[in-house]
């Protein structure tokens, strides 16, 4: 702005924070970065979104990144109202960045709580061109919100960086891309894979808690044996879907119910047409076997190759909804 009829505050000081141990403990807790800072001893009173912003501030400060700020918010002379606010400013060999970093989820977004990921993403750019023009880089930091296709190309076409569930598990190889930076210390090596870990051990990316709690009834407990159908309803019915996707053994099966269209086709035909439907829905990235077929149901074994993990993952994250097969919005 011009006007200078502003002024402009920060995070509190940061601690000395140790990102590789507070990952670790964040990823135990169901990345509750609140509990990891408190575990550590770190000064834990300000909001869970500014702890999340200390955090990237302390790797960013690690990979070499001095010049740094965080929680910078423009504020009116009168009345003291908030104008804008930035996440994280970094200018580093003489270029500016700006991270837009936030835990939020697409059901904040559904329930209202927070505006849309388009809105997300326009009041970014917008706030980073009054800060630094066409010259500023902008990261759209949502480790708990899959973008799809269409946000994507919104994103790109406002030049912004995103980095989502999806890549979240690249986050130390991203910032040291983006920052020129060619060294990277191991203990931010150390703190990518543990976030890799910890994806690999859940079906539901991102650095939050699964949209879904699940209590055992004391019938299974005492019996010690799982009726494994029926938990795999009560999934769908938590997900308030008829399908549902599980890891056993470093192998993806889902579960879902037949289409109607495909109720008719012989046993032959039926399996072809499943298999070609969910080709298409993974990309041909994956080789599908028939585990089961009920009049009704059908259960599906999905094998990949590592590297196809995550984004064979994607797919079925970026689908919630009641159908499995029912075309996206």
């Amino acid at each position: 702005s011009d006007s200078g009829d502003f002024d402009v505050k920060f995070g509190p000081e940061l601690a000395d924070i140790d990102p590789e141990k507070t990952t670790k403990i964040a990823a135990l807790n169901d990345w509750n970065f609140k509990k990891a800072f408190e575990s550590l001893g770190y000064p834990a009173e300000c909001s869970s979104g500014l702890l999340f912003e200390q955090y990237i501030v302390s790797i960013l400060k690690m990979l070499g990144v001095k010049n740094v700020t965080y929680n910078a918010v423009r504020q009116s002379h009168e009345g003291r109202t908030s104008i804008s606010e930035i996440d994280i400013v970094a200018n580093h060999n003489g270029s500016l960045t700006i991270i837009d970093c936030k835990m939020r989820s697409i059901e904040d977004e559904e329930k209202g709580k927070v505006e849309s990921i388009f809105d997300q993403i326009r009041k970014a750019y917008q706030v980073g061109n009054e800060l630094g023009g066409l010259g500023a880089k902008i990261i759209l930091l949502r480790p708990n919100r899959v973008l799809s296709a269409n946000e994507l190309l919104l994103a790109a076409s406002y030049r912004i960086q995103v980095v989502d569930p999806t890549t979240i598990t690249k986050i130390i190889d991203i910032l040291a891309s983006h920052f020129n930076i060619y060294e990277v210390p191991q203990t931010l090596i150390n703190l990518q894979k543990i976030i890799l870990d910890s994806q690999s051990n859940q079906i539901y990316a991102g650095m939050g808690s699964a949209p879904f709690k699940h209590d055992w009834d004391n019938q299974t407990r005492q019996s010690g044996i799982l009726d494994f159908n029926r938990e795999i309803t009560k999934l769908q019915n938590d997900l308030n879907q008829d399908w549902s996707v599980f890891l056993l053994d470093g192998k993806l099966y889902v579960d879902f119910p037949i289409p109607v269209k495909m109720l008719r086709l012989q046993n032959h035909a039926l399996s072809d047409q499943i298999l070609d439907e969910l080709q298409l829905l993974t990309h041909r990235m994956a080789d599908l076997n028939i585990v089961n077929i009920s009049p009704k149901r059908a259960r599906v074994k999905i094998s990949f190759l590592p590297e196809d993990s995550y984004q064979i993952k994607g797919f079925f994250q970026s689908r919630f909804g009641k159908s499995l097969f029912q075309p996206l919005a």
